[in-house]
């Protein structure tokens, strides 16, 4: 019953929210980043996608899995949400993903979201610096 009851949540709250309209830089600074609407984990499977496909270039989807992971080694960038209360997440980036045109770095906290705390703010950072990418927020996976 309650996976019943968690399908359904998903079926009908589930979304992936674009948060940065137009592309960032993300480097070695803390990048805060404007969310108009509080942001709230369904399931532990809730994360950011980096889509850095200006980066990583275009290719079949083989190769860009390759070069997403060698340009971007686990752990590299990291995010904070944070929510009104004060509960924080730490998120690093811990693989990669692709669509037939968009290459994602998948940026989720490693021991799973805790479903509840409504996010009010963000901030994003890496170590493997990008001139030009899209963050979003998807809630949807396991």
């Amino acid at each position: 019953m309650l996976a019943m009851r968690e399908l359904l949540k998903l079926w009908l709250f589930a979304h992936t929210y674009l948060l940065t309209p137009q592309p960032i830089g993300i480097d070695e600074s803390w990048r805060h980043i404007q969310i108009n609407e509080p942001l709230e984990a369904l399931n532990s499977g809730a994360r950011l996608e980096v889509e850095v496909t200006m980066a990583i270039g275009r290719g079949d989807v083989i190769e860009r899995l390759s070069r997403a992971g060698s340009r971007f080694p686990h752990g590299c960038i990291e995010a904070r949400l944070t929510s009104r209360d004060g509960h924080e997440s730490v998120l690093s980036n811990t693989g990669e993903a692709v669509t037939n045109d968009e290459t994602f770095v998948i940026v989720r906290n490693p021991s799973g979201m805790e479903p509840g705390p409504q996010f009010t703010s963000l901030a994003i950072r890496a170590n493997c610096a990008v001139s030009s990418a899209k963050v979003r927020w998807h809630n949807m996976g396991k």
